[in-house]
């Protein structure tokens, strides 16, 4: 399944249109598809309704230690200032962000078969494109969280996926963003180490950024971080990537191979922070070696080939 393609294929997800559910409903089964507990988190976006997507695969060994993956669904074009512009201009979102939804979706397939320590919630959020200022924007992101707050619900740690594939001329690459030292950035860097993955991943550590979903995390004292394509000197990705908010954000646009080797390096930080549990027979996982396979013609579909060293 080509997710990408999948939620290009809506023509636009700006958050106030019928698209934009019809594309949450689009992720809501994918997930169920995995046999995972799924739900929807209805919310109000100014006067409109939104909602967020939640997919959990609960630990086998304490559920309420947590660990989180997200990205938005929804899409914009800047030139829709108008709701009749907005229903006629073309919002396709490639890499902002169907990128960073297809890979938590294809990161859940990999991991679902899988009997981790450690609950995995996967969260694909509305109404992130309201704006990114630091007081009314990211609205799925905000009500996730204060949602969590009121539960008293932990997080080890968060990674927000927002706009990995686009690359231009340049090499493989991402950047982290963190406002502190995090275990699951630091875990990430070794994994893109130990693992020869072909992608150069980069760190900025500044609590001042603050235009995607990690945000909300950071001021709920949340350990999160952002995972992104190049940034400019001022710390935007999106003035790296030129089709950003136009009709020309489009699944030919990406890179498929860059957006793999950042999935493969994610995936290896999940599994050294996460670890596994121990099967029906007693018997406990002490090794893993991962193979992350790309089907380059159409999507971000990653196979993993697990294999037990068995004490």
């Amino acid at each position: 399944m080509d997710t990408i393609a999948d939620l290009e294929a809506f023509g636009t997800r700006a958050f106030y249109l019928n698209q934009s559910n019809e594309s949450a409903t689009y992720i809501f089964q994918r997930f169920s598809q995995l046999g995972l507990e799924v739900e929807y988190q209805d919310f109000m976006a100014g006067s409109h309704s939104s909602r967020n997507v939640v997919a959990t695969h609960k630990g086998s060994l304490d559920s309420s230690k947590q660990f989180l993956i997200g990205a938005h669904y929804d899409s914009e074009n800047s030139m829709a200032s108008t709701l009749l512009l907005a229903q006629n201009l073309p919002a396709p979102g490639a890499d902002d962000d169907a990128s960073g939804v297809a890979a938590a979706i294809e990161l859940a397939t990999v991991l679902q078969g899988l009997r981790l320590n450690y609950t995995m919630k996967y969260v694909a959020f509305g109404a992130e494109e309201i704006g990114y200022d630091q007081s009314g924007g990211l609205k799925g992101s905000r009500h996730f969280v204060a949602e969590e707050r009121a539960r008293n619900s932990s997080y080890e740690g968060s990674a927000i996926l927002d706009m990995i594939g686009y690359r231009g001329d340049a090499d493989n690459h991402a950047t982290v963003v963190i406002n502190e030292n995090n275990s699951l950035a630091n875990a990430m860097l070794m994994a893109t180490t130990a693992h020869a993955l072909n992608v150069t991943v980069g760190v900025v550590i500044d609590s001042s950024i603050a235009y995607s979903d990690h945000y909300p995390f950071w001021i709920a004292g949340y350990p999160s971080m952002l995972i992104c394509e190049a940034v400019s000197d001022k710390g935007l990705p999106y003035e790296f990537n030129p089709n950003y908010h136009t009709q020309d954000d489009t699944i030919d646009q990406l890179s498929m191979e860059q957006m793999t080797e950042v999935s493969k390096a994610l995936l290896g930080s999940i599994l050294a922070l996460n670890g596994f549990a121990s099967d029906d027979t007693g018997t406990s996982t002490e090794t893993a070696l991962i193979l992350v396979i790309l089907c380059v013609a159409v999507a971000v579909v990653i196979t993993i080939y697990i294999s037990k060293v068995r004490k």
